[in-house]
């Protein structure tokens, strides 16, 4: 007669066993993910220099990546017979400033299969505010934020998340003033601290637009890590002419 055996093993995952005349068939699994219950490609902004991989198994595992531009925290566990063991691998990425999206795909073996999770690398910064415009190209050399205004409005906002140490903004166009050009994560003299979580905002001023033309500015927003390494990435600020 068959019959399946559940053992509760104190703080780890449950252990099944199936028991037949006296041959026991052991449960095996293994999942590899960066947020639970998520699948796919793990995106990471420009200047994000660490992320996250959990992988959950009841078996002893490998990891591998296919390139170099990721390294990887933890590339083994041994996990005891009769256990599921979550383990989290920390996964440094440098600063990108190669202009384009890379990606990185690392595999998990473990009990003779592979499981693979892929890092994309994104070439612009983490910008919620405006909109972001082409963000399925893989050509950074265009302008992938853009606002638009009226010729009578005289402020906008641009708000984004530093994942870097600092961050500086600049305009090529006289007309626009910010209420803030450097940012920090820590406590700089001459610099506003983000607020949490690393949340930054600057208020751009301007006046009316009284000619009939209508105006452009190319704002580049540039973040720096502790090394002194550098990405940039475009915010577009369009104002209509007078009607």
């Amino acid at each position: 007669m068959k019959k399946i055996c559940l053992f509760l093993l104190s703080g780890m995952s449950l252990f099944f066993a199936s028991c037949d005349n006296g041959v026991s068939y052991e449960y095996h699994s293994t999942s590899v993910f960066t947020i639970p219950g998520t699948s796919g490609a793990e995106f990471v902004f420009a200047d994000q220099e660490k992320d996250s991989l959990f992988i959950k198994s009841t078996d002893s595992w490998t990891a591998q990546n296919t390139s170099d531009w990721l390294t990887m925290e933890k590339k083994s566990f041994k996990v005891p017979p009769g256990v599921s063991y979550s383990v989290r691998s920390y996964m440094y990425t440098p600063i990108n400033a190669t202009g384009a999206i890379r990606s990185d795909k690392v595999i998990v073996s473990a009990n003779g299969r592979d499981y693979i999770k892929e890092f994309k690398q994104l070439p612009w910064i983490n910008i919620i505010l405006p909109l972001a415009l082409l963000t399925n190209s893989e050509d950074a050399s265009t302008t992938f934020f853009k606002t638009s205004c009226t010729a009578t409005a005289t402020s906008d906002s641009i708000i984004f998340f530093l994942r870097a140490p600092a961050a500086t903004l600049t305009s090529n166009s006289d007309w626009i003033t910010f209420s803030d050009v450097s940012f920090t994560n820590s406590d700089t003299d001459g610099a506003k601290r983000c607020n949490s979580p690393k949340r930054c905002k600057t208020i751009l001023r301007f006046s009316k637009n009284t000619s009939t033309e209508p105006r452009e500015a190319i704002v580049t927003l540039t973040t720096s890590n502790k090394n002194e390494q550098t990405t940039s990435t475009k915010i577009s600020i369009f104002q209509a002419g007078k009607k």
